[in-house]
């Protein structure tokens, strides 16, 4: 089992968040493709959610069937700084090509610009967790948030068809939700329209953007600056946050952390990065 995932008492697995969401920890990985990484995690804030009634929802943000399945834990309301835990992948050097290679085959390879194994994986980054802080104390247990109670545990998961997931207060997803809705006199492609342009694609259009800017020599490939707010209401400052799941698609659990007080002191989307069954 990878060192970055821990097995919980139901058996299930997830990533160790304590590393996960420490500056600079670091450890040794084999992708499927049995290529060695240098993994090394970094926090990035990106912004706060208001949440004004209390009620988390957290979802892919495209896909409004969702929109409505609040957390069975609910909040305080207030604002709350929400963190990415980043996860840089770097080909290990000593998984190069040898290079004592013969000279003709070294004169070919030039000649021909095939570059090393290491020469040719560049450097990538992608979000491994998302964090909603509740407050500045030290989880010290995790528990799976319960999206609806009359799924059992290993389906407290939240569907992503978009590659990307978000927080969001319900009021906020209502709000969303009805973008969508027809009204009188409307067809099914105008509210869907609606959604789209006043929605979906003005958001999408930022985390692009974002994720644009934040590429860097070190990360050519980096998620670091995938993800965007979405205000609803100006006057109480309402908003999702959405931001790139993991490596895309699929079903991702949330966890709430306890601190030593069994006070909420966060909840973490877990995007399942690192798989089981990977040497580390």
């Amino acid at each position: 089992m990878s060192k970055i995932l821990v097995q919980d008492a139901d058996s299930s697995l997830r990533t160790d968040f304590e590393k996960a969401f420490r500056d600079g920890y670091q450890f040794e990985y084999a992708l499927t493709n049995n290529e060695r990484q240098t993994v090394e995690f970094v926090t990035h804030f990106i912004g706060e959610l208001v949440v004004p009634s209390g009620q988390l929802v957290a979802c892919d943000p495209g896909i409004d069937e969702d929109f409505e399945f609040a957390f069975a834990q609910s909040l305080k309301p207030g604002r709350y700084p929400v963190f990415l835990s980043l996860a840089g992948f770097k080909p290990r050097t000593d998984s190069a090509q040898p290079e004592n290679l013969p000279t003709t085959i070294s004169w070919l390879r030039s000649l021909w610009g095939i570059k090393s194994r290491q020469e040719s994986k560049p450097a990538y980054r992608r979000i491994a967790c998302a964090m909603l802080q509740v407050s500045q104390q030290t989880p010290i247990r995790w528990e799976v948030a319960i999206l609806n109670p009359a799924w059992s545990a290993e389906y407290q998961n939240y569907g992503v068809d978009s590659g990307t997931g978000c927080f969001m207060d319900v009021e906020v997803a209502r709000v969303l939700k009805r973008l969508g809705e027809t009204e009188a006199g409307e067809s099914i492609d105008d509210a869907l329209d609606r959604f789209e342009n006043e929605y979906w694609q003005p958001f999408m259009g930022t985390m692009w953007k974002n994720r644009a800017a934040a590429i860097s020599d070190e990360y050519p490939y980096d998620y670091k600056g995938c993800w965007a707010h979405f205000c609803v209401n100006e006057n109480t400052g309402a908003n999702v946050i959405a931001f790139c799941s993991g490596w895309g698609d699929g079903g991702y659990a949330s966890y709430w952390g306890y601190d030593a007080e069994d006070s909420i002191a966060c909840i973490v989307t877990d995007f399942a990065l690192f798989g089981a069954d990977e040497d580390d």
